[in-house]
């Protein structure tokens, strides 16, 4: 029977979480080592370190090539939603135009059909008298 054997853990990972097994093999390169060396720090904070240093370039970078584009970007967003504003405004006042036009028709309805009833009943009234 053949068993599924893990690993070992190196020894200066054996008494720690798993979770730093995670980036000890970062902490713990070469470069890191070196870095550390050179600069008085230890491993952790030289990879702190350098943990920063990446996050400020790819920060620089990402500002760098962004600042070309995002002015322009938002510049032609607010005139979008100004013209779309615009356009809702327009659409709203035609609307209200409508419901005006509509309101008065209905106006005149109710004065047509108070006219045609009047008229329906003289003839209705003079058919009964000529019968």
């Amino acid at each position: 029977m053949r068993r599924n054997v893990l690993p070992k853990r190196p020894r200066h990972l054996r008494n720690r979480p798993e979770e730093e097994e995670e980036n000890g093999n970062l902490k713990h390169s070469a470069s890191i080592r070196y870095l550390a060396k050179k600069t008085g720090l230890t491993v952790h904070q030289a990879h702190l370190l350098t943990v920063a240093l990446n996050f400020l370039l790819v920060a620089f970078l990402i500002y760098w090539y962004a600042r070309k584009y995002v002015p322009d970007a938002l510049r032609n967003r607010t005139e979008t939603i100004q013209r779309s504003l615009e356009e809702a405004r327009a659409a709203s006042s035609e609307a209200n135009r409508r419901l005006a036009e509509i309101e008065s028709r209905l106006g005149k309805l109710d004065v047509e059909i108070k006219q045609m009833q009047t008229s329906a009943e003289q003839e209705a009234a003079s058919e009964e008298a000529r019968i």
